[in-house]
């Protein structure tokens, strides 16, 4: 599934007092949580991290109980605001940090890329500007000014849990680079 750990970051910030990039979690594997048995991927494992480091390493254990203790509900929340369509993410539990819900690639793209506009949404489109070949214009999109959906220092702080994901991932930039992102998994069932 695709990887909600940055909503799940993202709730945990929207919190009152906020759970920042510094707390602590312990992640172990594998752990009971909440009555489920969680494990981390590849045998990743640290006994306590920052959820900065957790992002990094993509610790599943740390997020399955940070959205415990934010709420699945919460967590869709955030989703939703980034920009997973309202009618997705129905009745979560604490798996949808693992992405254990369906979305669209579209739909997540753009929803990440809310973060990275620092909580602006703006509607996902293929199609901005059609011209035909003497220059007409047959359709114009428009300008979308966006929606300021998540407060900017949330998405700032999300988009900075992910800066060394993909440098950890062996997939950074070349010529150093800065970028922020989230490697997911997808296992697929063979019949």
């Amino acid at each position: 599934g695709s990887s909600f750990k940055p909503f799940v970051m993202a709730a945990a910030l929207e919190q009152n007092p906020p759970i920042g990039l510094g707390a602590t979690y312990d992640g172990s594997s594998p752990r009971t949580i909440a009555g489920q048995t969680v494990s981390n991927s590849e045998g990743v494992s640290c006994g306590k991290c920052s959820l900065k480091t957790a992002m990094t390493q993509s610790i599943n254990t740390v997020f399955y109980e940070l959205a415990v203790d934010v709420g699945p509900d919460q967590v869709a929340k955030a989703a939703h605001k980034a920009g997973i369509p309202e009618d997705l993410l129905a009745r979560p539990t604490a798996g949808i940090a693992l992405g254990d819900k369906e979305v669209h690639p579209t739909d997540m793209a753009s929803a990440f890329a809310t973060f990275a506009a620092e909580g602006v949404y703006h509607e996902p489109h293929m199609i901005t500007r059609v011209e035909n070949s003497e220059g007409r214009v047959l359709y114009d999109g428009g300008t979308d000014p966006g929606e300021q959906r998540i407060d900017p220092q949330v998405a700032r702080n999300v988009t900075e849990s992910m800066i060394d994901v993909a440098r950890s991932s062996r997939i950074a930039l070349p010529d150093g680079r800065p970028a922020a992102g989230k490697t997911g998994t997808v296992q697929s069932r063979v019949a």
